[in-house]
């Protein structure tokens, strides 16, 4: 009893020294974790972007279909607009006789850069003629309220997407219209007290905004992201060249370059045209009604004609034969695209 009683007392006698021995953390010791802490934080920060994105472009692969769709059957509705979209595709090439089909499979496209329908850059509106002869006084509009999806009218919820067109006439009979679906102008502000259909609908003097805008005075087609400017349609670029370089002797058909347009003269704004064709995952649309996602570039050896380097686009699909064989036969490949890049493309094909 007493050994015990002794060695509890050297015990607690001994326990200050044992405590007085701990120390805390030194400031450099802080200030490597904190450093650690923040490295941290900032690679954790830079995968949000990422994640928003990711998010963003899957939506559009869904509700950029869903909305597609739903212009396709809009469009097909309408018994008019057919009619119309139809003998426009026809008098586009100064020839509306069935019996008289267009020299080449591949078709030129009709924009509303070109003659016939016509696209208010101030307002989005379309307006096609009238192929009855007994109304051909009375035109046929396509007005922004009738492309927005969801539709304007739906309760709580705001546009999302937009969709043009644009047509051709097909050589083997029948008329072939594409549509781009776009994700309405992210950066769009308005007044707290009007909602977005107001300002796209124009309800308000002031505060209208265009659903898709490009900058205005250079007609270069840079999106504006606002909806301010004017009215976003779409372009042509023409292939000038598929292949890439030839190092290995084989050429790819993968590899395709675009070249002067016929919607804009001025160097400048072609070179700005053409970077928007280079953007990844733009979608161009062949004159035979062929769909590619762009999914690179690869600088080339040749010069441009702006003194830089020219540079192949990279598409997925690949070319095909007969787009090939068309050019070769002397027949002009335009490329549709749009300023921004499109949640979806569908062709119709009016018979």
């Amino acid at each position: 009893m007493r050994q015990l009683h002794e060695r509890v007392i050297k015990s607690m006698c001994t326990r200050p020294r044992l405590m007085s021995g701990r120390r805390g953390f030194s400031l450099i010791e802080v200030l490597i974790a904190v450093v650690v802490l923040a490295l941290g934080l900032l690679g954790v920060g830079a995968v949000f972007p990422v994640v928003i994105r990711s998010q963003r472009q899957s939506q559009d692969v869904i509700m950029g279909k869903v909305a597609s769709r739903a212009a396709t059957a809009y469009i097909l509705g309408r018994k008019d607009l057919v009619a119309s979209l139809r003998e426009l595709a026809y008098d586009s090439m100064d020839n509306n006789k069935p019996e008289d089909p267009p020299v080449y499979e591949a078709s030129p496209w009709h924009t509303w850069k070109s003659s016939g329908g016509t696209l208010d850059p101030a307002t989005g509106l379309i307006e096609l003629p009238n192929p009855d002869p007994d109304f051909s006084t009375t035109k046929i509009y396509i007005p922004v309220a009738d492309r927005l999806f969801p539709s304007a009218d739906t309760e709580n919820l705001d546009p999302q997407y937009v969709w043009d067109i644009a047509l051709r006439r097909k050589k083997e009979g029948g008329a072939q219209v594409v549509v781009f679906t776009r994700r309405i102008d992210s950066q769009i502000a308005i007044r707290d007290d009007i909602t977005l259909s107001d300002a796209l609908l124009r309800r308000f003097s002031g505060e209208e905004r265009l659903p898709v805008a490009v900058g205005t005075g250079d007609d270069s087609g840079i999106p504006s992201n606002t909806g301010r400017g004017a009215y976003s349609f779409i372009r042509r670029v023409e292939m000038v060249n598929w292949g890439g370089d030839l190092t290995d002797g084989e050429r790819d058909r993968s590899l395709i370059m675009v070249g002067a347009t016929t919607d804009e003269t001025d160097a400048s704004t072609r070179f700005a045209v053409y970077r928007r064709a280079e953007i990844v995952g733009q979608r161009l649309v062949d004159n035979l009604g062929n769909t590619y996602t762009v999914t690179g570039t690869i600088t080339a050896q040749a010069s441009a004609d702006d003194g830089g380097k020219a540079t192949w686009i990279q598409v997925d699909p690949p070319i095909s034969y007969k787009l090939i064989r068309q050019q070769l036969d002397g027949a002009k490949i335009e490329l549709l695209m749009t300023p921004q890049v499109p949640a979806a493309v569908s062709v119709i094909d009016i018979e």
